[in-house]
Parts: structure tokens; sequence; C-alpha cells
């Protein structure tokens, strides 16, 4: 096996812009780039991201989701 080289300094920067992207990205679209939270994984009770205790945090029930998740499914069909 042969040993790995250093990242050359051209390299590293170029990463650090593809990691300013994506928290850009994430951040845009509603997420948390903070905790790397996609939007669709927001908290489904509070909304809030990762980075919270959700200690207090009620969840909506599984009827409740059932329900908005057929009312969207419905209106996409239409």
């Amino acid at each position: 096996m042969t040993a790995r080289r250093p990242l050359s300094t051209a390299r590293l920067a170029y990463l650090d812009q593809l990691e300013a992207v994506e928290r850009l990205r994430v951040g845009i679209l509603g997420g948390c780039p903070d905790c790397e939270t996609e939007p669709d994984e927001m908290c489904a009770g509070c909304g809030r991201c990762q980075c919270h205790t959700h200690d207090t945090c009620t969840r909506p029930e599984a009827a409740a989701r059932l329900r908005l998740a057929l009312t969207d499914d419905t209106r996409e069909t239409q």
C-alpha cells in the first residue's frame, strides 16, 4: 500500500470552497448549516434542528402526520 501524500494548498482551498457551498445550500433550503440538518430532517414538532434539545418538544401524532401526508398527495394529483 502506498503512503498518502499530504493535500496541496490548492486542494485544501478547493475543499473549503465545497464545504462553504454545501453550508450555503443547506441554509438556503431551510436547513441548519451548523449541524448539517437538511430541511426535511428538521423536527416535526417544533421545526428546530439538531443543535437544540427537544426535551419539551411535543411531536405531532402519527394520525396527524398521515393526514397531512395524504392531503399533500391529493394536491399533487389534482
